[in-house]
């Protein structure tokens, strides 16, 4: 899990080595990305997910 504070109007990009938390090589197959977020007008949370698969 990453924690990234942000402040209005600014944006954080991000990559994966496809290396677990231990840095061994994860093995192909299905994996689920999952970003969670307060949208700064209404004050609700967000969770916008995504699935990937490496071959």
């Amino acid at each position: 899990m990453m924690l990234v504070a942000l402040v209005p109007g600014n944006s954080v990009h991000w990559s994966w080595d496809q290396k677990d938390s231990n840095g061994t090589q994860v093995p192909s197959g299905k994996y689920t990305i999952t970003a969670m977020y307060t949208d700064e007008t209404t004050n609700k949370p967000i969770t916008a997910t995504k699935q990937i698969t490496l071959q």
